[in-house]
């Protein structure tokens, strides 16, 4: 009974309409800076992502540039600073001493070398 059911399903599935999507990919990219990361109340390292918006390469392969000579550190509402050192493509570490607290607001801040600022909301 069921098996007329599954055939049909299964003709539908495969043979079901399918339209060709052409992805429509300017070569002229300006790339965006994209900034990840986060904090939060716990003894831990806390990090910060830098990079450049991906683009696709001439073979079809997607390519990121991280930053690796930005300026990045969180300053809190009452003035103090916490700076994010470098590691490794693109992340931004900080020293294990940071720790959000609550009730308290924070401000990341990221300095491009060319002197451009990224500024979260506080």
């Amino acid at each position: 009974m069921r098996q007329p059911i599954y055939t049909i399903s299964i003709f539908l599935l495969v043979m079901g309409c399918r339209d060709p999507f052409d992805f429509d990919y300017s070569q002229e990219f300006e790339p965006r800076v994209v900034i990840e990361g986060f904090i939060s109340d716990r003894d831990t390292l806390h990090y910060v992502k830098v990079s450049f918006s991906a683009s696709i390469n001439n073979r079809g392969l997607i390519e990121t540039q991280f930053v690796s000579d930005a300026d990045v550190h969180i300053q809190d509402d009452q003035g103090g600073v916490a700076i994010l050192r470098h590691d490794q493509a693109g992340i931004y570490q900080n020293t294990p001493n940071f720790r959000a607290e609550e009730g308290r607001s924070y401000q990341l801040i990221v300095t491009l070398a060319n002197g451009t600022a990224y500024r979260s909301t506080a």
